[in-house]
Formats: structure tokens, C-alpha cells, sequence
């Protein structure tokens, strides 16, 4: 069953593909279908290899719930038992995140967006995130100055950890207001972008790459441990105090300012970077 529910996810990759792409063109078929409303759109593909990681082992660990503790073969039997398993993970412990991973793998394998919505799961709280909140064990054995290159980059421009270890020397230009970006060419998703570097940095971002050759990656080492999501939150924070003027305040927020920040950390979603990155 174990291999069941991995070929169903693999058929799903659309690996440098576009999601917005595929979104829009499903929202056109909504359309012209003649269905008035509003309608969810729902694409059955996974563009990203960090979501297909994901997804692909909370499934197999219910693929193996089910088989060990309900001799069942079948996935499609297994859907039966979707709602007892995510009981079972609520009573073990498990955090509203991790809950909400395991409904949305399991979702996604069987192309079902109500699946399991009568099986109420905890909400998710800011104060419960522990990810690069204060100083960490291993942040300790990371050291920042034998690293400040990866530091100063990863700061001045809030890249992911994947799309650190792609990034050439030739991917940073100025644009025709003089402002220097780096050109992402696959982030999330498969979606490039073009990413602003914090004014403040500017000079040490040039000082990153001068000399060396275009075709090199800026980047060449990027340690296990170094806090790259930290890095995102402290690029997220200075690149709104340069756009707004001012430090992020939820009770006088700057929306156009947020929504900046959101494009150039990859995403769309307002809510997403003010309970991630900015509050």
C-alpha cells in the first residue's frame, strides 16, 4: 500500500511548472463552464520537491498506521480510516501544523478537499511557533563569522534555502531604477521572481560577488545548520521598515508595504507573512 500511495503522488509532479499558471487557466474552464459564484480553485498538481517531500511521508506513515493496525492493502480502504488517524495524531500530541500537513497530504492523494473536514483539529497560534524564535542548541555550533557571507546575503535578500544553492553570480543586476535584485529563477513551486535586495546591504551583496566569475553560485557552502527561515524573518522586518518607514505594527500596518514583502519572499498570501515573518 506503501507503494500505492507514492505512485499516486509522483503522477501529481509538475516540478517547474507554474502553479499560478495552472490556476488561472483552471479558473478560466470555471468560467466559461458558465458556473456562477464563487468558485475554489483546485489543482490536483504538486509543483514544489519540499512539498512532495512533505507530503509523501505523512502518507506513507498512514499507509503503515492503517496496514499494522487494520491489516488494510487497499488505499482506497484505507480512506476510511483517515478521520481515526488523525484522532489517533491529535492524542499523541502532535502540533496544529503538523495536523494540518497530515489532512493536506492526504487530501492532495485523494484528490478530496473535504476530506476529514468534520474532524476538528486545533488552531494554529503565533506564540506556539519555536522555529528561529531566540537562540537555539545548534545554533551555537554554527558559527556566523566563518559564515558571514551566507549571512549577509541570506539577510539582504530573504532567499530560501533552496534557491540559495541555485543562485549565480549573473542572476544579480540592477534594474532601471538602479535598484539591485536577484533574479530567481525557480522558487517555490516552480514560480520565478525577481527579489529585492534591502537598501543597507547593497554594498555587501556587491561585495559578495566581486570577482568572481558569472557562471559561479554566490553561495557555494550552505550548512546544515544555519538558521535560513531566521535569516527570511530578518530580511522580511528591514525590507518593510525600508519601504514603510517604519518598524511592522499590526495596529498600524502598512498593507502595500506587506504585500511587497510578501512578492519578494514568495508568496501571496498577507497572512502568511504577518504570522510568520513580520509579527
Amino acid at each position: 500500500m506503501v507503494y500505492q500511495f507514492v505512485e499516486r503522488l509522483n503522477s501529481m509532479a509538475c516540478y517547474g511548472k507554474s502553479k499560478n499558471e495552472a490556476k488561472a487557466e483552471k479558473f478560466t474552464q470555471i468560467k466559461s463552464s458558465g458556473v456562477k459564484g464563487w468558485q475554489p480553485i483546485i489543482i490536483n498538481g504538486i509543483y514544489s520537491y519540499e512539498t512532495m517531500r512533505s507530503y509523501t511521508k505523512e502518507s506513507v506513515s498512514f499507509a503503515n498506521w492503517v496496514r499494522e493496525n487494520f491489516a488494510v492493502r487497499d488505499i482506497e480502504v484505507a480512506k476510511t480510516h483517515v478521520n481515526s488517524y488523525l484522532e489517533h495524531r491529535m492524542s499523541k500530541g502532535d502540533s496544529a501544523w503538523t495536523l494540518k500537513l497530515i489532512r493536506s497530504a492526504l487530501r492532495k492523494v485523494y484528490s478530496d478537499a473535504n476530506l476529514a473536514s468534520n474532524v476538528n483539529l486545533p488552531d494554529r497560534k503565533k506564540e506556539q511557533i519555536i522555529r528561529s524564535r531566540g537562540q537555539k542548541a545548534m545554533d551555537r555550533k554554527f558559527s556566523v563569522e566563518r559564515n558571514r557571507d551566507l549571512v549577509d546575503f541570506c539577510k539582504a535578500t530573504g532567499l530560501r534555502r533552496h534557491e540559495l544553492k541555485a543562485v549565480k553570480i549573473k542572476d544579480i543586476y540592477r534594474d532601471e531604477d538602479g535598484k539591485l535584485r536577484v533574479e530567481v529563477n525557480q522558487g517555490k513551486g516552480g514560480r520565478p521572481r525577481c527579489v529585492p535586495v534591502v537598501g543597507s546591504l547593497e554594498n555587501r551583496v556587491l561585495e559578495i560577488v566581486a570577482g568572481k566569475d558569472v557562471e559561479s553560485k554566490v553561495i557555494e557552502n550552505i550548512p546544515v545548520r544555519a538558521d535560513i527561515h531566521g535569516y527570511r524573518r530578518d530580511y522580511a522586518a528591514n525590507y518593510y521598515k525600508e519601504l514603510s518607514g517604519k518598524d511592522f505594527d499590526s495596529e498600524g500596518k502598512d498593507t502595500l508595504a506587506m504585500q511587497q514583502v510578501s512578492w519578494a519572499l514568495g508568496h501571496n498570501r498577507l497572512d502568511v507573512v504577518t504570522r510568520n515573518y513580520l509579527g
